[in-house]
């Protein structure tokens, strides 16, 4: 069954809504908003029986190119995780921010869309997780290079981050204020800068282990150590 409503806003854009229900009992909601600069918003949404749901919204300017997308997932139990991205070059993004009510996060390689495009994600922004609280664990995909400032400050319950193996750069103050933070892991090497503060009031039991030479090691925990690391975490060779 499939039904389409035409809206027209009081800003003067078009919104067309098409709405599918399965036999299954899954419903597709698909609403286009033209507006009058040209830009279009595109949003998709799966509804599952069991009360999940997963939507992305993409926007695209006066040309067609895509500028911004945004996704949301709630779980069956009404956790919910919503993540914005904006488009840098090409078919990379920037991960902007994200709210999310569960306690693990993974930051995947790519985010695609509806229409099956796919952008890989290169970079987290300044603040992107900032002050989370329910956060308890973050994966860094493997696209990932930049991890900006503050971006995972002061999530008091964060206890573990992997570094993608990808990651060359490093914030200032990225992960400050995270007290109970006890295991880091690096899965690559490719790390040249650590911004100061970076992992300043993490546990001062931590542990920190990086996959890589012993040159290599050596190379980074020097750059930890400039960047203010506590003197009582512990660095090892994986």
């Amino acid at each position: 069954e499939q039904v389409t409503t035409v809206t027209e806003n009081e800003d003067g854009s078009t919104t067309t809504t098409t709405v599918e229900t399965d036999r299954e009992g899954k419903t597709v909601t698909t609403e286009v908003t033209e507006n009058t600069d040209g830009s279009v918003t595109t949003t998709h949404v799966v509804a599952e029986k069991n009360g999940s749901l997963k939507s992305t919204s993409v926007s695209t300017d006066e040309n067609g190119t895509t500028k911004t997308i945004k996704t949301e997932k709630v779980t069956a139990k009404g956790k919910s995780e919503t993540t914005d991205f904006n488009v840098t070059t090409g078919n990379k993004v920037s991960l902007e921010k994200i709210e999310s009510e569960k306690t693990k996060l993974t930051i995947p390689s790519s985010v695609a869309t509806a229409d099956g495009d796919s952008y890989k994600i290169v970079k987290i922004a300044k603040n992107a997780a900032k002050n989370n609280d329910t956060l308890e664990s973050v994966t860094i995909g493997k696209n990932v290079t930049t991890i900006g400032a503050s971006s995972f400050a002061g999530c008091d319950n964060l206890t573990e981050a992997v570094i993608g193996k990808n990651v060359s750069s490093i914030g200032k103050n990225t992960f400050n204020g995270d007290s109970n933070l006890s295991l880091i892991t690096f899965n690559g090497t490719k790390i040249t800068k650590i911004g100061k503060g970076a992992f300043d009031g993490i546990s001062p039991d931590a542990i920190i282990r990086i996959k890589g030479t012993k040159k290599e090691v050596k190379r980074i925990k020097k750059l930890l150590k400039e960047a203010g690391l506590p003197s009582t975490v512990k660095i090892e060779r994986i």
